[in-house]
């Protein structure tokens, strides 16, 4: 099933970052390409909300401030963060002071471990890169992967060699690893070995394919199983 995925993603879906949009804006969605303190923020705010309104946030605090710059940023209230228009609209189910927060926490990151370049936020080995990303408040585990798998996909980040590379295990990733039996439980020491064999890029495919199967026909109740493309091979585990 994981090369079914590699493949499928492969043949169907955007190669090039001008090909695909993270943003509902188009202005925020070049924003977003050409700015990586603006992609970060977006990425970090991406939690279970509509997420190409997500990822118009940026944009909108940068016509707000005038600016995206980490130096200033460090030094905002996250409380005040949190209260702008623009945070409040956020459409995700967490707690709008955490989003305030994690913009403060991110810009100070990028000012005291960076030097002010937001680009080395994405620097080092994996195990490096994923170890900075994960110390932010708000970002986890997978929040950082999902940072990489992005920048490795659209941006042409290669991390240097040093530790490891896992899909972003959100529900649907999940439900699509189990019921095409990827895994029989969805952890991270199943998921590894079933990855085993694939290169970074691949592992990076993998969880984007998987994503975009959950979010479009692999739903969990309702499956559209038949308009699936990898229906033929998969085996529909725990549907009825």
């Amino acid at each position: 099933m994981i090369q079914e995925m590699i493949g499928w993603w492969e043949n169907t879906k955007p190669t090039t970052l001008e090909q695909v949009h993270f943003a509902s804006d188009p202005e925020a969605d070049n924003l977003i390409k050409g700015n990586v303190t603006a992609f970060a923020i977006a990425a970090a705010l991406d939690r279970r909300g509509r997420a190409m309104d997500i990822w118009n946030v940026p944009l909108g605090l940068q016509r707000r401030w005038g600016h995206l710059d980490t130096a200033r940023i460090r030094q905002m209230n996250p409380e005040e963060v949190a209260n702008f228009p623009e945070i409040q609209e956020v459409p995700a189910q967490v707690s709008k002071f955490h989003l305030g927060k994690t913009i403060v926490d991110l810009a100070e990151v990028v000012q005291r471990d960076c030097h002010g370049d937001a680009n080395a936020l994405f620097g080092g080995t994996f195990k490096e890169i994923l170890g900075r990303l994960d110390g932010i408040f708000g970002i986890g585990p997978g929040i950082a992967r999902m940072m990489v798998i992005l920048r490795m996909l659209y941006f042409g980040l290669q991390p240097e060699p040093g530790g490891e590379l896992l899909p972003k295990l959100d529900t649907h990733v999940q439900r699509v690893f189990y019921r095409t039996g990827t895994v029989t439980r969805c952890t991270d020491a199943e998921v590894r070995h079933a990855l085993r064999g694939c290169d970074y890029r691949q592992i990076a495919m993998v969880d984007q394919a998987a994503w975009c199967l959950g979010q479009d026909f692999c739903w969990s109740r309702q499956p559209r199983c038949h308009e699936c493309p990898i229906q033929g091979a998969c085996p529909k585990r725990g549907i009825g």
